[in-house]
């Protein structure tokens, strides 16, 4: 995110952890803690080549043992104490609002927004840590991303007791835009459909740009209790419509508030555990083309990585390509 999270006070001194540079790393990695385990990437940029995906792991913590201890050891074991690390907030850690810049200096804006929110948080203003960032074709509206200030400094912490420095910090929506950057669909304006166990995400997307997303309760643990026995069922399970819906009325607000074409394509990223007859219940009730999201294109993946480690890290592995367009990490 554009200047880091702002609000914390001491003894987490924030201007060292999201202090931006403007020299290209060579790689970047990334931890991700959820409440399933921690995962670690690590992330090349070959010139003129595909980004390189070299370590994309996952793994449980065991009972007795902390997260940033099975971090410490993932980062060990992989040889990446001295990379740069990037972080990204689990969705549940913070709300995402539109909102009207404000009539301020630029730097003021973040306090004011703070303040400006307190009634739409679902936690005191006081433990509140905002960070803003602007909204594609209009200088008068943002995005304000407000998290409560223990759940960024529980994320502080894993990274410090893992060892490593963390050098920048995003949310799911951004990490996922830089995934689809470059793709041919982004040209036009794509969905993406993000799924996890208990949660789900419809985003709009152009140009590397982020429009909007539309969140929504359950996730594909849902669609699992929905199919019937023999694994069949998808197109009737009742889910299906719901997530339908959604992606129907992201696609309609990004026509008519962002004046914007209709999308293309709508893309599907991998999920812990794959379900077929998706994209088809999909594409039956939108009428339009629905893709998976092809990794293999965006990054160059090594064998044997796990399908389920890299849906559970995707979120994470689009945190490390912050840098591929253009922007600084």
């Amino acid at each position: 995110m554009p200047d880091g999270w702002r609000g914390l006070r001491e003894p987490v001194d924030l201007k060292k952890f999201f202090k931006r540079s403007r020299k290209k790393a060579e790689g970047v990695a990334a931890l991700h803690a959820s409440p399933d385990g921690v995962g670690l990437v690590h992330v090349l940029f070959p010139e003129g080549e595909r980004p390189r995906l070299e370590v994309c792991v996952f793994s449980p913590v065991p009972k007795g043992q902390t997260a940033a201890k099975v971090a410490q050891g993932l980062v060990k074991s992989h040889k990446l104490e001295k990379a740069r690390f990037v972080g990204v907030l689990d969705r549940s850690a913070y709300v995402l609002f539109p909102a009207d810049a404000p009539e301020l200096p630029r730097e003021e804006w973040n306090a004011a927004m703070k303040w400006r929110v307190k009634d739409q948080i679902p936690f005191p203003v006081t433990q509140a840590v905002v960070e803003i960032f602007a909204m594609p074709g209009n200088s008068t509206r943002i995005y304000v991303a407000v998290a409560r200030e223990s759940e960024v400094r529980d994320l502080v912490r894993l990274f410090q007791g893992a060892g490593v420095k963390l050098t920048a910090l995003d949310i799911p929506e951004l990490a996922l835009r830089n995934l689809a950057r470059g793709l041919p669909d982004d040209h036009d304006g794509m969905v993406m459909l993000h799924l996890e166990k208990k949660s789900g995400m419809v985003m709009m997307i152009k140009r590397g740009q982020f429009y909007l997303a539309r969140r929504f309760e359950n996730g594909f643990d849902t669609l699992l209790e929905n199919l019937d026995d023999d694994g069949g069922g998808v197109t009737r399970a009742p889910f299906m419509d719901r997530i339908a819906l959604e992606a129907q009325r992201t696609m309609d607000y990004f026509e008519s508030h962002f004046g914007q074409g209709q999308a293309s394509s709508l893309h599907i990223t991998p999920m812990v555990v794959p379900i077929e007859g998706v994209r088809q219940a999909l594409a039956e009730r939108l009428g339009m083309r629905i893709r998976p999201l092809p990794v293999n294109e965006i990054l160059e993946c090594p064998e044997g990585v796990a399908e389920s480690d890299l849906a559970r890290l995707l979120p994470a592995i689009g945190a490390t390509m912050r840098e591929r367009g253009g922007e600084e990490a």
